[in-house]
């Protein structure tokens, strides 16, 4: 099970340190706010930054106010170029996954409307594939406000691509749907690759960490499904190393909580 931790600033990556401990990283420095601009120096740096790094590797695509299943050609098109961006700039950092999210509207009452949305998307990222993906690049879509798994579940199953699956992100499933996390790694089951770690009350979307018995629930939940997805720490903590050790003793011990 490869831990991993966001970098949101290139400054706070710390060569050494992750390699020693073998931390991976997920690359958040590339939103699209900025991808009109001259990107390339950044670029650059990444790489001389990451060069010799043996950790694994991912970034965030971009995201915010696009959408893959818009039934306007013009918005889809817009939603193609960045997420051809993302894709490119994690191939040049030897990325081997790129997060999505999954642009899915809860707020969409007419079935018939919910549906073509979907289908829409299912085609979107089937010509992506087909077209401009490379085979070592994994595609992640991560529920967002999703409030159940059915229409992740049906992009995965539909487009059906050996390096497509799902990032389970926690938080999102706790604060915005319905159902329980144990419901949402059941019914997905081996489709989730990647999990968001971080965690909240149910009622807002805080990142925070996980306790100790929140991380020992997740492993059960995980080993009764004989999951071992990439996970990446989606919050704060002033310490990296240590969290990543807590993460790790949680969530790949085969004892009892209670004999720890």
């Amino acid at each position: 099970m490869y831990t991993s931790t966001m970098i949101t600033d290139i400054d706070d990556f710390d060569f050494d340190l992750f390699s020693e401990h073998n931390i991976g990283i997920e690359i958040q420095t590339f939103p699209q706010h900025i991808l009109d601009s001259n990107i390339n120096a950044l670029i650059e740096r990444w790489k001389r930054g990451l060069s010799g790094f043996n950790s694994s590797i991912s970034l965030h695509g971009s995201s915010f106010d696009l959408n893959p299943g818009s039934t306007d050609s013009k918005i889809v098109e817009v939603t193609r170029m960045r997420y051809l961006q993302s894709i490119q700039i994690a191939d040049s950092l030897n990325a081997s996954h790129v997060i999505f999210h999954s642009q899915v509207n809860p707020l969409l009452s007419v079935r018939r409307i919910q549906d073509l949305k979907l289908n829409n998307q299912i085609e979107f990222w089937k010509d992506l594939f087909n077209k401009e993906i490379p085979s070592n690049i994994n595609i992640m879509i991560e529920n967002e406000y999703d409030e159940t798994y059915e229409d992740l579940k049906k992009i995965i199953d539909d487009v059906n691509r050996p390096n497509l699956g799902i990032c389970l992100d926690i938080g999102h499933a706790l604060a915005y749907s319905k159902i329980s996390i144990e419901e949402w790694i059941n019914k997905l089951g081996d489709r989730i690759k990647y999990i968001h770690l971080h965690w909240n009350d149910g009622m807002d979307d805080e990142h925070r960490a996980p306790t100790d018995e929140e991380l020992f629930h997740l492993n059960q939940i995980l080993k009764k499904n004989g999951l071992s997805p990439k996970i990446t720490m989606e919050y704060w903590v002033d310490d990296v190393s240590l969290e990543v050790e807590r993460i790790r003793k949680y969530l790949l011990l085969d004892r009892d909580y209670d004999n720890l």
